[in-house]
């Protein structure tokens, strides 16, 4: 029998630490220790009134990570959102109909490269901002999702126990929804939570070089940029945001390790 995921203790724990940074982020949108207009004294110490100190410009640290992990979680679910609605459809596709398979990148690890280069063409046309960061993570990110989403599918149709329920009389319609569905899916979600991962550090790659959200909007990307230099002096500024994406992204590659290698078993 095959073993439920809330029985696997690394999964269980990777989602709820993921959970534990995001939920109070999205909550932020009602309430943050202070205001994100509210300036106190620049640089001020780690204490009772501020938890996490203040930035150069008087901010508190805590209130601007609440507030910017919610811009980068919420851009990362919405680029890998259009990316799953364009690339898994796709990828069905290509498998039904026999499409030849194109060379290209086959981990979500692999599209970092061209989104890169993306962003930078999309700044040179316009400015940097959400649309800069949404196109460059759902784009390449779908023609990774479609490329996975037809070799999972491969895979699974050419599996012993799809070929048994044809042969005992199902359609290919009941087959897929009994044999394949169930199986596939826990791998699309698997395939989803590493995308929002990748997604996660790009923001903030794009927004620390320039690329991504302007300096007017908090995501983690721009209080990495607008706190460096200041890690000797004040690193609670410069270690928050990245110790936060990085916790997460991580949190999100071993619940969609886990779970997909869960499933590639059974």
């Amino acid at each position: 029998m095959t073993r439920r995921w809330w029985h696997d203790a690394a999964l269980v724990a990777a989602l709820v630490l993921a959970a534990a940074i995001a939920i109070p982020a999205l909550m932020s949108a009602a309430w943050t220790p202070y205001a994100e207009t509210a300036l106190g004294t620049p640089l001020a110490d780690a204490g009772a009134e501020h938890w996490l100190g203040t930035d150069r410009t008087g901010r508190d640290v805590l209130s601007a990570l609440l507030v910017g992990t919610r811009a980068t979680v919420l851009t990362s679910l919405f680029a890998g959102l259009i990316a799953l609605l364009i690339g898994v459809p796709a990828g069905v596709l290509a498998s039904l109909g026999g499409w030849p398979q194109a060379r290209t990148w086959h981990s979500v690890a692999g599209f970092a490269a061209p989104a890169l280069l993306m962003a930078v063409m999309l700044t040179a046309l316009g400015s940097p901002g959400l649309v800069t960061v949404i196109l460059s993570v759902a784009l390449p990110g779908a023609v990774v999702l479609t490329q996975a989403t037809r070799r999972e599918l491969d895979q699974l149709r050419q599996r012993d126990f799809v070929s048994a329920a044809r042969l005992a009389g199902l359609s290919a319609v009941s087959a897929a929804q009994r044999h394949v569905v169930p199986k596939l899916l826990p791998r699309l979600i698997g395939l989803g939570l590493r995308l929002l991962a990748a997604a996660v550090v790009l923001e903030m790659t794009l927004s620390y070089g320039g690329l991504g959200f302007a300096s007017q909007t908090i995501s983690l990307g721009v209080m990495l940029q607008e706190a460096q230099g200041l890690l000797q002096l004040k690193p609670l500024p410069a270690l928050a945001p990245g110790l936060v994406g990085l916790v997460l992204a991580l949190a999100l590659n071993v619940a969609a390790s886990r779970l997909m290698g869960a499933r590639r078993d059974s």
